[in-house]
C-alpha cells in the first residue's frame, strides 16, 4: 500500500504538480457602471469601510478556521487595496470609520453596520449577474448619506477577502494524486467602489490568486489588486 507518508514523489511528478500551480489562477473582469467608462473618473476622493476576512486551513480532517490570521490580515489588504487605487490616482481618504472610532459612537457604530449588511445582501445580486453593473443596476440607495454628511466623500470602497491555506498533508497527497486542487492555496479578493452620494455600484471586480493575503508583501498583493483593477478610469486631478 502506498500512504502518504511513504510516498516520495519522483522529480518529474513535483515539476508536473508545480505547472499546474502555475497554470491555476484564474482572473474575473472587472465591471463599470457606464459612469465611469471614459477615460478619467468623477470618482477621485475614496474611503475604505471596514474590511472583511476569512480564512480557514483545508487539511485532511477538514476546514479549521485561522481567525488570528484573518485579523492579521486586514490591514495588509487595506494597504494594498489603498496603494493600489493610489496607483490609478485616486485619493485615500483616511478612514473616519476605524474600529476606536466606531467604539466612541454609537450611531456611526450601527450606521456603518447596516451599510455593510446591505452590501452583503446586494453582493449576493451582484455576484449573480455581474454584467448588470455595467448597465447601472446596483445601488444601495441614499443610506450612504448617514456616512458622508459633510459630502466630501466620492465613494466607499467594500472590500471582501477569504482564502484556504492548506495542510502539509493535504499537500502531499495533492502531490501524490496530481492534483492541484489539493496543493495550491487560493485565495478570493472582491472589490465593490459605490457612489458615496446615492449609492450606485459604479465598479465592481474579483481576483482568484496564490498570493498568501496574511503575509507582509504589500508589493505583491498590490499588484494582484491593481492587476483586477485595471479598467478603473484614473482620477486626474485628484486632491487631499
Amino acid at each position: 500500500m502506498i500512504t502518504v507518508e511513504s510516498f516520495k514523489p519522483s522529480g518529474k511528478c513535483i515539476s508536473i504538480a508545480i505547472f499546474l500551480c502555475a497554470c491555476f489562477c484564474p482572473a474575473f473582469g472587472q465591471r463599470l457602471h457606464p459612469r465611469l467608462k471614459g477615460p478619467n473618473s468623477e470618482v477621485k476622493r475614496l474611503v475604505i469601510l471596514p474590511i472583511e476576512v476569512s480564512l480557514v486551513k483545508d487539511g485532511m480532517k477538514g476546514g479549521e478556521p485561522l481567525e488570528k490570521e484573518a485579523a492579521a490580515a486586514i490591514p495588509l489588504v487595506e494597504k494594498a487595496t489603498a496603494k493600489a487605487l493610489a496607483a490609478k490616482n485616486l485619493t485615500v481618504m483616511e478612514s473616519p470609520f476605524k474600529a476606536e472610532t466606531l467604539q466612541n459612537d454609537e450611531q456611526l457604530k450601527y450606521a456603518v453596520a447596516d451599510l455593510q449588511r446591505n452590501y452583503k445582501e446586494l453582493l449576493a445580486k451582484i455576484r449573480g449577474k455581474k454584467k448588470d453593473v455595467d448597465k447601472g443596476r446596483f445601488t444601495l440607495g441614499d443610506q450612504v448619506l448617514l456616512l458622508n454628511q459633510d459630502d466630501n466623500i466620492d465613494a466607499f470602497v467594500f472590500v471582501r477577502a477569504a482564502g484556504q491555506k492548506k495542510s502539509g498533508g493535504k499537500k502531499a497527497l495533492g502531490i501524490v494524486l496530481l492534483n492541484p486542487m489539493m496543493i495550491i492555496p487560493t485565495y478570493y479578493i472582491s472589490i465593490g467602489i459605490a457612489d458615496a452620494r446615492n449609492g450606485d455600484i459604479l465598479a465592481y471586480n474579483e481576483v482568484l490568486t496564490m498570493t498568501d493575503i496574511s503575509k507582509e508583501d504589500a508589493k505583491e498583493l498590490t499588484e494582484v489588486i491593481k492587476n483586477g483593477l485595471k479598467k478603473m478610469p484614473n482620477g486626474e486631478g485628484a486632491n487631499e
